[in-house]
């Protein structure tokens, strides 16, 4: 009885998900998408203007500008959550794990590009907590 009703509503949601794609072949199927939605046949005109845009404006170079010596804050937060049946089986055991990392981030060295960082843990704080 319940693989017959799975069974129906898998037919069914098949027959709803073809509904919408053009399977069935409506009335519509053979009429280009632009004469429809004329914003469609549009999008050149707009496509020009920005690459004319492009062009007028100045290209500025997206890097990290770093100095030798400077320093930054770092917080990392990871959190983990293992959900598994118990060896008797039954009952779902649920284990949780965090770790807070409080770090300090110095540029040691810049060369030919090559940014070398120094990391300075400040504080690491981790928790677990085993079958709840």
């Amino acid at each position: 009885m319940m693989t017959r009703v799975a069974r129906w509503f898998g037919m069914g949601g098949l027959l709803l998900s073809l509904t919408g794609c053009g399977w069935f072949g409506g009335e519509n199927a053979e009429t280009n998408s632009d004469e429809v939605i004329p914003e469609l046949g549009e999008r050149e005109k707009a496509q020009k203007s920005r690459e004319t845009a492009k062009k007028e404006l100045p290209a500025d170079n997206l890097e990290l500008r770093l100095k030798v010596g400077t320093r930054f804050p770092l917080f990392k937060t990871v959190e983990q959550r293992l959900r598994q049946l118990s060896p008797s089986g039954g009952r779902t055991i649920e284990s949780t794990s965090h770790l807070t990392m409080k770090l300090a981030i110095t540029v040691e060295a810049i060369e030919q590009g090559v940014k070398r960082l120094g990391v300075r843990y400040q504080q690491v704080r981790y928790e677990h907590d085993i079958a709840g």
